[in-house]
């Protein structure tokens, strides 16, 4: 299990742990290169290789503004990687962010930006580092699994509902 980043109401974190329950312990994950303080963020953990990378992505600073950044996490060099923003998904916070095995790519979709809702997504290659728009095909198989975001379309809004 791994967590990072967070709060408590007074304060963001930016530091996190990777828990092992076979002995009960706990390691702090590096500070080097590691995203900045956040809370409502995803991290999505995907096995690549003989590895393991945590992706953490989004949320919201302690400004309470909106990120559209993140990092990636190699468990197995426990370093991190900045992802690129270049064509990155907006900014959001609460989002919902999946690693599909099919194209070993990790989906960033829906969420807000303040008050207003967001409809849309996109999918990073880690490989690469870069971000690809999304199918009309997943497009809607996102939209079909999100309420939120079916009501906003039968409403007309094009997925934006403040």
């Amino acid at each position: 299990m791994a967590v990072w980043g967070g709060g408590n109401g007074a304060e963001t974190f930016g530091d996190g742990a990777l828990y092992f329950p076979g002995s009960d312990t706990w390691k702090p994950l590096s500070l080097k290169g590691a995203p900045t303080a956040r809370r409502l963020h995803t991290l999505v953990a995907a096995p690549v290789g003989d590895d393991e990378w945590l992706f953490v992505w989004g949320g919201m600073n302690s400004e309470e503004h909106a990120l559209n950044s993140g990092a990636i996490y190699s468990v197995a060099h426990d370093s991190w990687y900045a992802m690129s923003i270049m064509d990155a998904p907006s900014p959001r916070h609460g989002h919902k962010a999946m690693w599909r095995d099919l194209d070993n790519r990790m989906v960033v979709w829906g969420g807000k930006n303040g008050s207003v809702t967001i409809c849309s997504g996109m999918k990073f290659n880690p490989v690469i580092n870069i971000w690809n728009r999304l199918s009309q095909a997943e497009i809607e198989a996102l939209q079909g699994e999100d309420s939120v975001c079916s009501q906003h379309k039968s409403e007309g809004t094009n997925g934006r509902k403040p």
